[in-house]
């Protein structure tokens, strides 16, 4: 009879399961700040697509592919962030807190010089790609919650893929020159620089504007998001040796002096939330 109640018992917890995992990540400030930037990062390439274009006008085969695949797939990983961010953290204002990051990210996208030469511009493109890569792929592996790991999953695996067509076009734009390894390591790098000091920046800083959610976990600033973002790609990103040099910007995060943490963050004597365990 104990058998069979404590079989019952048992039968009668797993429908809370996900409602378990779902409050853990609910509770987990971090999981709260990654899915938002990517929900914001995921819905801006509109206003990178025209560039592209224009870039890629010598290729007959990239205008079908950024309109039929790298744009509606961006789009519709936007979309699926955004509605696991609004049905988690519904205290958030997310379309207020996205028109203010567009409105900064469209004046960033429209003084935007890139790197000399066509070859470059992609290779810069190749670092974007390779770094939300490994985001989701950390991501994916600490999230608590088996929804957010398996968009995150995927949107690792559709970026990697982003990265290989990227790569293509380096290869059919840089013709015949051998020795400009170095120059390509500096455009990468640069990349990667501009992304946690300028993109990511201003993902960042409407959030803490736009939330309403009081303790369910403490605020941080940018330098704090910084830093534990760090530990957990040193730990869960599974960084190659290449990855390591060109994510050397995000493994060492100094914020220049113009990086500012987002009004409404907490003050530095808030406890900082617990890191998202591995999955």
């Amino acid at each position: 009879m104990r058998g069979a109640n404590a079989i019952t018992m048992i039968g009668s917890r797993r429908p809370d399961e996900d409602a378990r995992r779902k409050a853990m990540v609910r509770l987990n400030g971090m999981m709260f700040y990654c899915a938002a930037i990517a929900s914001f990062v995921e819905s801006t390439p509109p206003l990178d697509t025209n560039r592209l274009l224009r870039l890629s006008a010598e290729h007959a085969d990239a205008r079908p592919w950024l309109e039929r695949v790298w744009l509606p797939g961006r789009a519709g990983y936007g979309r699926a962030f955004r509605d696991y961010i609004e049905s988690t953290w519904p205290e958030f204002e997310w379309a207020d807190a996205y028109e203010e990051f567009r409105s900064i990210y469209a004046l960033r996208t429209a003084a935007r010089v890139g790197p000399p030469g066509l070859a470059l511009e992609y290779v810069a493109r190749c670092a974007t790609e390779t770094s939300l890569s490994v985001f989701y792929r950390t991501l994916a592996r600490t999230a608590d919650e088996p929804h957010l790991r398996s968009v995150a999953g995927a949107a690792a695996r559709e970026h990697a893929a982003y990265f290989d067509y990227f790569r293509g076009l380096i290869e059919r734009s840089r013709g015949h020159r051998r020795a400009w390894l170095a120059t390509t390591c500096r455009a990468a790098i640069a990349s990667c620089r501009a992304a946690r000091e300028v993109d990511v920046a201003a993902a960042f800083d409407p959030l803490g504007r736009h939330w309403h959610g009081g303790w369910i976990f403490p605020e941080l600033s940018y330098s704090e998001f910084l830093g534990r973002l760090a530990r957990l790609l040193r730990r869960h990103g599974g960084l190659g040796l290449i990855e390591r040099m060109l994510f050397r910007p995000w493994l060492s995060p100094t914020p220049t002096a113009g990086v500012a943490a987002p009004r409404g963050a907490a003050p530095s004597h808030r406890p900082a939330p617990g890191l998202p365990r591995a999955a």
